[in-house]
């Protein structure tokens, strides 16, 4: 959504997304472009691309297509004033059908849209279906910064998508795509953009490389852990931090923290057995050797203690490393 499209400054940002995304087609709304000066506009940004709008339904064409004729071809099927459908042939004489939306303030009249995607769902069933656009609404209540109710408009919007058997597509990027552009407690944020779609149903295929690429240790909780006498107020501290997004994300981020602070305690508590016994072995050597005193003593004991609290972990992760509820083979399990 381009907010309009006339001043130059705006082709050159178009034409920049273009290139640095590697775009081949693009859907742009909110053009505000009269019909007069479409082919302007669009040479200035690309003079090889080729276009199509609704102004034939809109007077200022409220949806745009650009493609690169070079790579693919594009005819629209049905031009509405909310949006463009049509099918696209792409590299390797690829089919896919596609719908540029940008939906009407107005709940009402957003009525026609919803049924303009059902009935396209029927019509548009031989080949891989896409839309993608402005919905001008929200689907779900974490969709909407400061506000988590769900509305009329939203479930208009769900029984739509639920009719016509769609589905959102994975993206990155932003998670919220407009803003009321305000500051304060009157600011307002929402994912009113959006791209999905339906299947083929295809046969899927899987292809299995032949070297893995190294992504790090998988994380593993380790039990002996919960023992630690940091651990409640590490699991504390990372839990009460503020993280921004919605609730989802926010125990992503938080378990994400947690699990590197986590990975600082004890990974081997085998070795730190070896290490005590043997700071334990050298000093009742020295015990052995030279006058007692009770301050030595203590250490001896305390020692002792630390001794048989670093085995009864080591034997507690052994445990949990080979799946077992008791030892079997040995002191480690092995």
């Amino acid at each position: 959504n381009v907010r309009g499209l006339n001043n130059p400054s705006k082709h050159n940002e178009v034409r920049q997304f273009i290139s640095s995304n590697s775009i081949s087609m693009i859907g742009i709304l909110e053009s505000k472009v009269r019909f007069h000066n479409l082919d302007y506009v669009v040479r200035s940004i690309n003079k090889k691309w080729q276009c199509t709008s609704n102004h034939t339904v809109s007077l200022q064409g409220r949806v745009v297509v650009m493609w690169d004729p070079s790579l693919l071809s594009f005819e629209p099927s049905f031009v509405t004033e909310q949006a463009i459908h049509g099918k696209a042939i792409l590299p390797g004489n690829v089919t896919v059908q596609l719908s540029f939306v940008y939906g009407l303030c107005d709940r009402n009249a957003r009525q026609s849209l919803w049924s303009e995607l059902i009935q396209c769902a029927g019509l548009f069933n031989q080949y891989p279906w896409v839309i993608m656009g402005d919905f001008n609404v929200t689907r779900l209540g974490i969709k909407h910064s400061s506000s988590r109710l769900v509305t009329k408009a939203m479930n208009d919007f769900n029984r739509a998508v639920i009719a016509a058997e769609l589905e959102d597509l994975k993206c990155t990027g932003l998670f919220y795509t407009w803003s009321n552009m305000r500051s304060g407690a009157g600011s307002i944020s929402k994912k009113l953009d959006r791209a999905m779609g339906i299947s083929d149903h295809s046969p899927v295929t899987i292809h299995m490389r032949n070297r893995q690429e190294y992504r790090g240790r998988p994380f593993k909780f380790l039990n002996f852990w919960a023992k630690n006498e940091m651990f409640m107020h590490v699991v504390s501290q990372e839990w009460a931090k503020e993280h921004a997004g919605p609730p989802l994300a926010v125990i992503h981020k938080k378990l994400k923290c947690l699990k590197a602070r986590l990975r600082q305690f004890c990974r081997r508590p085998d070795s730190k057995v070896v290490e005590l016994r043997a700071c334990l072995h050298q000093m009742q050597l020295d015990l052995h050797g030279g006058v007692v005193s009770p301050n030595a003593i203590e250490q001896e004991r305390q020692l002792r203690l630390a001794v048989a609290c670093a085995a009864r972990d080591e034997e507690a992760f052994f445990k949990q490393r080979s799946r077992v509820q008791w030892l079997k083979e040995g002191d480690s399990n092995t």
